[in-house]
């Protein structure tokens, strides 16, 4: 709901006149929201998600009922695993975190994080381990999630190109901020072999 709280100026008044303001001066009005409240849990468990999460079944919007979503045939399945809630956006209130698992069939698992913005509920996918170029593998799997100092923290195993997806190499703290509608990358904290480190270090170093 927006509401508009209009103050009058000063009086403008010129000698001989009766202390009424001029006509065509007209007072300010300042406009806010009086409906910008916290995210909380269960929005978050029948959230709406982007058709492209995870990229399942089709480009339709999934929503969620009490944090999972079924393809019509059965076949594709999201799942909410962690939810977190804290300030994203800076403007003093909580939004909302979910990691989801994104199933395709009975064989392929991986993972997806996305946000629940701000008083109008925008939903923006969280593009952890983007652009690390080979070095990333498809069996990212997200451990944990957080909110910290207006950023977003996921914490995920992956493996190096070659290794099977099973295979968990190393861990990877990474961080990300929220800038124009987007979330792109503040840091990346690598735990796990030297050889994987190295190699996820090389291929992000190449990519910049």
């Amino acid at each position: 709901t927006l509401v508009k709280e209009t103050a009058a100026p000063p009086v403008v008044c010129f000698s001989g006149c009766s202390g009424d303001r001029l006509p065509w001066i007209d007072p300010p009005t300042r406009v806010y929201r009086r409906d910008v409240v916290a995210v909380t849990e269960s929005e978050l468990g029948s959230m709406t998600l982007p058709g492209d999460v995870c990229s399942v079944d089709s480009a339709a919007p999934k929503r969620l009922v009490d944090g999972s979503w079924t393809s019509a045939n059965g076949n594709s399945h999201l799942q909410t695993i962690l939810t977190r809630t804290g300030d994203i956006d800076g403007d003093g209130f909580d939004d909302g975190l979910v990691a989801l698992t994104c199933e395709f069939g009975a064989s392929s698992t991986t993972n997806a994080v996305v946000a629940m913005i701000g008083p109008d509920r925008k939903v923006v996918e969280v593009g952890f381990g983007a652009d690390l170029g080979p070095a990333r593998g498809v069996g990212a799997w997200v451990d944990d999630i957080a909110i910290a100092a207006r950023k977003v923290e996921v914490r995920y195993s992956d493996s190096v190109e070659g290794e099977p997806n099973a295979t968990r190499s190393f861990d990877v703290i990474e961080s990300l901020k929220l800038a124009s509608g987007r979330f792109k990358r503040d840091k990346v904290q690598l735990v796990g072999p030297a050889q994987a480190a190295e190699r996820l270090v090389a291929a992000i170093n190449d990519g910049d």
